[in-house]
């Protein structure tokens, strides 16, 4: 099955030019950054990596290399945000944001490299997000 994006249990909020997704299912809440907001949205099961790297960098009027959506690929899978497989993904182990830095470093400083990052927290449950009273030395749910 081809990679798709994740759409059950999702609240999605975008936030300027990134995507808040609030996961339900592992109670995760997860901001991705630009790029890897413009990978997942593309994720549809049929758009290729060259397709993806191709639109970004069209959209972002910037070189988007593969590497860069193989690695936000990597990055979405591994935070449950993707459905499906792909093998190329399967095959693409080596790639890593230090091994893209380490590749891209000397264009770096003349072009923007938008490199994709996910940032992710676990969110507390509505009990465990109660309030402490400083008057009453106590919790409340």
């Amino acid at each position: 099955m081809p990679l798709t994006a994740r759409s059950r249990d999702l609240v999605v909020e975008k936030m300027d030019d990134e995507l808040c997704v609030y996961d339900f299912s592992n109670k995760k809440c997860h901001a991705l950054n630009k790029t890897a907001a413009q990978v997942w949205r593309l994720c549809d099961g049929r758009s290729s990596v060259e397709h993806i790297a191709s639109h970004l960098s069209n959209e972002n009027h910037a070189q988007v290399d593969n590497e860069v959506v193989l690695l936000a690929l990597k990055q979405l899978r591994k935070n449950g945000l993707l459905e499906g497989s792909d093998p190329l993904l399967e095959n693409a182990t080596a790639v890593s944001r230090r091994s893209v830095m380490k590749r891209f470093g000397v264009a770096a400083a003349s072009a923007p490299i938008l490199l994709p990052l996910i940032e992710s927290i676990v969110a507390p449950t509505p009990a465990a997000a109660g309030s402490f009273s400083t008057s009453t030395g106590t919790w409340s749910w």
